[in-house]
């Protein structure tokens, strides 16, 4: 059996590694799940919020990598059509549990009351700024927001998807949506400004940094 050990790198690696997998050929496989691994379990976790929970969504999503392998119509795109299904894989799961709809309750009865904020959803100007702290921080804040508003964000910021989508995906309303996304960007970003201040006044970084949010 012919092994498949080193990643892949040039142009027509994909399609062979792709190839030799719907052969069944076990190394292959073996290879695309480590390529992959690394970035879809950290999708995985800002997810669902949960090391255990990550692998086996992680362990879930692959077995449909490979069962749908076939379909797949351009390798360049691979890493792309994995991640969509690792995310719809990580939303059933927590579609799956009997409190998932609780997160939102509480929201949808807000928006009946006060109606919904008009306000823009645009975070590109904030959001550049807090990619300058340290990544490993800033997903770590992102996993400290509340359920709903972390689900959201994700889907909004990190996977690109729209509100029109995400309430499809999630069953809620769009109103419900852009509401989350607010409270998480209000969120982080007080909390982003607080460790860029704390790394300004305990670093002494430049000044300049105190008005990039």
């Amino acid at each position: 059996m012919k092994l498949f050990r080193l990643k892949f790198t040039d142009k027509h690696s994909e399609e062979t590694l792709i190839q030799e997998c719907l052969n069944n050929n076990q190394e292959a496989q073996r290879s695309l799940f480590e390529n992959h691994r690394a970035k879809m379990y950290a999708v995985c976790v800002r997810y669902v919020g949960n090391d255990d929970e990550a692998y086996d969504v992680l362990n879930e999503a692959f077995l449909k990598v490979f069962k749908k392998l076939k379909h797949i119509k351009n390798a360049a795109k691979l890493e792309a059509w994995i991640r969509r299904i690792v995310v719809n894989t990580a939303l059933d799961h927590i579609r799956k549990n009997k409190s998932y709809r609780s997160i939102f309750v509480k929201t949808d009865k807000l928006l009946n009351v006060e109606g919904s904020n008009d306000e823009t959803d645009d975070i590109s100007e904030w959001w550049k700024s807090a990619l300058q702290i340290p990544q490993e921080r800033l997903f770590i804040e992102i996993n400290r927001l509340p359920k709903a508003s972390r689900l959201v964000f994700n889907l909004f910021v990190l996977d690109d998807l729209r509100h029109k989508e995400i309430a499809k995906k999630l069953k809620i309303s769009e109103s419900t949506s852009r509401w989350h996304l607010l409270n998480a960007r209000e969120i982080l970003k007080e909390r982003v400004i607080s460790i860029i201040n704390n790394e300004i006044v305990n670093e002494q970084q430049p000044k300049r940094y105190r008005s990039i949010i």
